[in-house]
C-alpha cells in the first residue's frame, strides 16, 4: 500500500484557472451542451478533469510534487516488541525478555551481546531471521528459525549452546554452530555452515 506525501516545497499555482474551469463546466451543463459526466471522464476531452489536486486555495499538485511512502518498509506500525524499532521493514529486537519471540510477518534481526539472550530465541513466525550471537556466552537457550531464510552467527566462545533449529527454513547458514546441535533442512545434505550452500529460497 502506498501513500502520497506532500512535498514541503509543493508550488502554489493555477487557482484562477481551476475556478474558471469550474464556471465553464457549470455554464455548459446548464446550456445542455455537456454530456455529464462523460465529457469530464474522457482523457482526450478539453473538459476532462485536471489531474492536479487542489489541497488549499492557490496550491496545485502534480506527479512531481508528491513522494511515495511505502508502509511495508517504514517504521509506521512497527510492533512494540521490536525494542530497537524497525529498519526497512525489519524488526530490530533486543532480547530482554525470555523467551525472546520475533513478531510474525516481518524479518527479524537479533543482536545478542556477551551473556545476552539467556532464554530461547523463537524466530519461527518471522519472514527471515538474522541472529547474531557473536559474544561469549550468548544465546545459551537455543534458536528456532521459520520457513524463510535463516542466518545465525555463533561466533562467541561459547555461544548457541542450546542449539540451532533451521530444519523448516528455505535456506540456512549457521556459522560456528555447536557440534551436534544444529538441525539443518533435509535438502542440505552437506550441512548448513556458510560454505555449504544450503539454499532453496
Amino acid at each position: 500500500m502506498a501513500i502520497a506525501l506532500l512535498h514541503p516545497g509543493a508550488p502554489r499555482r493555477g487557482a484562477r484557472n481551476a475556478i474558471r474551469s469550474v464556471l465553464v463546466v457549470l455554464l455548459l451543463a446548464l446550456a445542455g451542451c455537456l454530456d455529464w459526466p462523460g465529457d469530464l471522464l474522457k482523457t482526450d476531452s478539453p473538459l476532462a478533469l485536471d489531474s492536479t489536486v487542489d489541497v488549499h486555495p492557490g496550491a496545485d499538485l502534480d506527479a512531481r510534487d508528491v513522494q511515495p511512502f511505502d508502509l511495508q518498509t517504514s517504521d509506521l506500525g512497527c510492533p512494540s516488541s521490536c525494542t530497537n524499532g524497525c529498519k526497512a521493514g525489519v524488526c530490530q529486537l533486543e532480547c530482554v525478555q525470555s523467551p525472546c519471540v520475533c513478531p510474525p510477518g516481518l524479518g527479524c534481526e537479533v543482536d545478542c551481546g556477551q551473556g545476552d539472550c539467556s532464554g530461547s530465541i523463537d524466530c519461527s513466525q518471522a519472514t527471515a531471521c538474522d541472529i547474531r550471537c557473536d559474544q561469549d556466552n550468548a544465546c545459551p537457550g537455543g534458536v528456532v528459525c521459520g520457513s524463510g531464510p535463516c542466518v545465525v552467527e555463533c561466533t562467541g566462545k561459547p555461544s548457541c549452546t542450546g542449539g540451532v533449529d533451521c530444519s523448516q527454513s528455505c535456506s540456512c547458514s549457521v556459522e560456528d554452530g555447536p557440534a551436534g546441535k544444529v538441525t539443518c533442512p533435509a535438502f542440505c545434505a552437506g550441512g548448513c555452515a556458510p560454505w555449504d550452500s544450503c539454499d532453496q529460497c
